[in-house]
């Protein structure tokens, strides 16, 4: 469309040379009898009568621009209370108070009020339906009073079963300084202390696969309920471990490890070497390239590693660079030949002037108070060992900061080296929950990833009536618990992602249908969190207002085509013009 114009143009004037061209050669020609051959002055006013003919077309296609004062359109929001003043409307969440012109949304009022190049909010700002018009426009953000209560909330998406998830959020005013997490049996899970920023965060752990409603409550300083808002948590069955263990004996800490893993639900192949004549297998699996894409993680005591053939080792290695986790245990302190062996590993070990035992760093919840006296968790022993590696990343920490086992990168998998000896001390001290939890984080660290891509839906805590973008698969459909299943239409964005809109009717659990699986979330009632959704409108629209101040010179005003009935009238009267001077006899 922008080349048309030169195209008509280019139009017009080849047909104007043509016509003057022939009104030259009819000028210039050898008279015949009975032709009236024209002078030189009626040849140049026909020639210019065309021009001003085809000018005049032209403007009558396309009117020249001209610029229009800027007009401001002031748009009322909720929680709005001031007075209309000018060009004003009211969108439907301002209150009925407020008199101005009421419309349904702000397309429809910048439709209506036609040529409008600033916009001044007033109130808590524009909901996701109204954001996209007020892209490319002017805008000022006036905003009301900041709203009270929970205005940001993060609830966990679709954890797995056993692991442990937080709760963050944040609260606007003085009232409430505690938060509470209640089970759906109204149990407290945990509590924390709301700190000056008005943020918190609260732990809980994953149980079995399927969906639940938590519920979180704030207090006041006299520990009075000031409010109770639900969490919904969505749990998911977590896919089985696949690992193998070689050891070259056995220990405690093999044993506890190895009643850990079968009491996870790990799949577990062991071979342990209890003599040079005896081994204990136990759905063990050969060191070949095709076992070991068959696992997930790889552990290994020292004595194992360093009884390795070359090959096996060479295998082990390969395998981890194709996305296989390793951990090897060190029972012992290496001598020269042995940091060599593990040195293949990428491990550079030496000896170090450290402390023998260690403690833990302490996770347990404890309401009150830090963990003291014969609550503390056990010393454990370590051995004096200095390691590192390129790229490291701590495994495991001490109390005081030190690490107890890397891991490094290599190629798509992770290895690790772990010297702490005797976590089985925490089962005995009554501490088994931190036993489990350390080899539960430390193997989902190095173990191969495999897990299925989580679909992203936004926005957060969606409320019903609102449009809701999932990004997920080609196929999508959602069921919720009181209607038919909705097939999704979705569009390849510019990432090549697959994304759709929903519009949630009903408050509940639904759940997305794809591909790869199926994925329940939460839509709340339209006013559950109404704060929560001023304090979003609010600060969208307030970035929204900063992007328009950076993009909009002070001076920019708006241009429009001039009208092209007056231009039409002169085409028309200098044609007529023409048609009649061409009929007169004079000028020949």
């Amino acid at each position: 469309m922008s080349e048309l114009p030169n195209l008509i143009a280019g139009l017009l004037v080849a047909a104007l040379a043509l016509s003057s061209a022939r009104l030259i050669a009819q000028a210039v020609r050898t008279p015949i009898p009975g032709f009236r051959r024209p002078r030189a002055w009626r040849v140049a006013t026909l020639i210019a009568m065309q021009a001003l003919s085809a000018a005049l077309l032209w403007l009558t296609l396309f009117p020249p621009t001209q610029t229009l004062p800027a007009v401001e359109l002031t748009v009322f929001t909720a929680g709005a209370d001031a007075i209309a003043t000018g060009s004003a409307v009211a969108l439907p969440e301002a209150t009925n108070a407020i008199h101005a012109e009421r419309v349904p949304d702000l397309a429809t009022a910048l439709r209506r009020h036609g040529n409008i190049s600033r916009l001044r909010i007033v109130g808590q700002g524009l909901t996701a339906r109204d954001r996209e018009a007020a892209h490319g426009l002017d805008l000022q953000f006036t905003p009301s009073a900041e709203p009270l209560g929970l205005i940001e909330l993060e609830p966990p998406q679709w954890p797995r079963a056993g692991q442990d998830w937080q709760l963050h959020g944040r609260v606007h005013g003085n009232a409430d300084t505690h938060a509470e997490l209640l089970a759906p049996d109204d149990s407290v899970i945990d509590r924390a202390v709301i700190d000056a920023n008005g943020r918190f965060v609260l732990n809980a752990r994953a149980r079995s696969p399927g969906q639940a409603v938590f519920q979180l409550r704030l207090l006041d300083a006299e520990y009075q309920v000031r409010a109770v808002h639900a969490v919904p948590v969505a749990t998911r069955a977590g896919d089985p471990l696949r690992v193998a263990l070689r050891a070259g004996g056995t220990n405690a800490e093999l044993k506890y490890l190895r009643r850990w893993m079968r009491d996870a639900g790990l799949q577990l192949g062991s071979d342990l070497s209890l003599s040079p004549e005896v081994t204990l297998r136990d759905q063990t699996s050969e060191l070949t390239a095709a076992a070991l894409a068959s696992i997930d993680v790889l552990l290994l005591d020292d004595r194992a590693w360093y009884g390795l053939a070359r090959n096996d080792r060479a295998s082990v290695l390969n395998a981890a660079r194709n996305g296989l986790g390793v951990l090897v245990l060190l029972s012992g302190e290496p001598d020269r030949s042995q940091r060599q062996q593990l040195a293949a590993l990428g491990f550079a070990v030496k000896a170090g002037e450290l402390s023998r035992t260690v403690r833990l760093a302490d996770h347990r919840n404890a309401d009150a108070t830090a963990p003291t006296g014969t609550n503390r968790l056990p010393e454990l022993s370590r051995r004096p060992l200095r390691v590192s590696a390129d790229a490291a990343q701590p495994l495991l920490r001490a109390d005081d900061g030190e690490a107890l086992a890397l891991w490094h990168p290599v190629g798509r998998g992770r290895v690790a080296l772990w010297w702490l000896t005797d976590s089985f001390r925490l089962v005995l001290s009554g501490a088994s929950s931190e036993h489990a939890n350390l080899w539960r984080d430390a193997l989902s660290v190095l173990a191969r990833p495999r897990a299925t891509p989580a679909p992203h839906i936004t926005p957060d805590n969606p409320p019903t009536g609102t449009r809701i973008t999932i990004c997920a698969d080609a196929d999508m459909r959602v069921q919720s618990t009181d209607a038919e299943p909705v097939t999704l239409l979705p569009q390849t964005d510019r990432n090549g992602q697959h994304c759709a809109g929903y519009w949630p009717h009903h408050a509940g659990w639904h759940t997305l249908q794809t591909a790869s699986g199926e994925w329940p979330f939460y839509v709340r009632e339209r006013n559950e969190l109404t704060a929560m959704q001023a304090w979003r409108d609010r600060q969208l629209t307030a970035q929204l207002a900063t992007f328009a101040g950076a993009s909009h010179s002070p001076q920019a005003s708006a241009t429009t085509r001039a009208s092209p009935f007056p231009y039409a009238l002169a085409w028309l009267l200098s044609l007529a013009l023409l048609w009649v001077f061409e009929r007169l006899r004079v000028g020949h």
